[in-house]
């Protein structure tokens, strides 16, 4: 019985090399973060791969406060970072409050239509990708409608995620749907899930203290299972 198991087994190795063995967890080097969301769930940004957050459109899950925060901490080390702003929604300031440090910060300001948008975001994605130097490449697409979005043919994605495998830069799509599909080493869902406020809300002085959200895995090639969990409470802004 042993020698015809060992046989078959032998047979499946010879046809399907590694078909039989136990399946264990890629090594990724990542981009660190102190940000539970990603700390938490994949260790960090993973380099050399291409990362979506997808949030729903016009949802406030706290992707644009994850998105400094990351950036904040990238250029704290020393990190040179890109931003490509596909609807020209950054603003300087803000970045500059939450510790970015815009001497380490390229931003990319793209305009026009949609759909022109959309190409003049994937052509500075494309340059700042080949070119190097960059420890994070952040492109905010969430602005764009799905029906354009779904426009990038999937011989684009496949493309950039071959650029990004030869370099050590970890690439941030923030999209309203997982546009990348397989391409995509890492794709987290955030959703809003609760605000906390201080104040009367038809008052003046009310404040929102914080936004609540949940990160869901979608893909991950560094692990078998998907995974689930809770982000922390964190606070996205104040006004008075």
């Amino acid at each position: 019985m042993q020698s015809a198991l060992a046989q078959i087994r032998s047979q499946i190795e010879r046809k399907v090399p590694g078909a039989l063995r136990d399946f264990s967890p890629i090594s990724v080097d990542v981009l660190p973060t102190r940000l539970t969301v990603f700390k938490n769930l994949s260790g960090g940004i993973p380099r050399s791969a291409l990362t979506q957050l997808v949030t729903l459109p016009g949802a406030s899950a706290g992707r644009s406060a994850l998105l400094l925060g990351l950036l904040a901490e990238a250029t704290a080390r020393g990190e040179f970072c890109a931003l490509i702003d596909a609807a020209d929604h950054f603003d300087p300031a803000s970045g500059q409050g939450a510790g970015v440090d815009l001497r380490r910060l390229l931003w990319v300001r793209c305009s026009g239509p949609n759909f022109k948008a959309m190409e003049q975001s994937f052509k500075a994605i494309d340059i700042v990708a080949q070119n190097g130097g960059f420890g994070l490449i952040a492109a905010d697409l969430s602005w764009l409608p799905e029906t354009v979005l779904r426009k990038v043919p999937m011989t684009t994605w496949f493309r950039l995620s071959r650029v990004l495998e030869k370099a050590s830069t970890a690439l941030l799509l923030l999209v309203s749907f997982p546009a990348a599909q397989s391409c995509a080493g890492l794709t987290l869902h955030l959703q809003g899930r609760a605000a906390a406020s201080s104040g009367s809300p038809l008052s003046q002085s009310c404040v929102l203290e914080s936004l609540s959200s949940r990160a869901d895995v979608g893909r991950a090639r560094a692990r078998k299972a998907v995974q689930s969990a809770s982000s922390q409470e964190f606070t996205l802004w104040r006004w008075a």
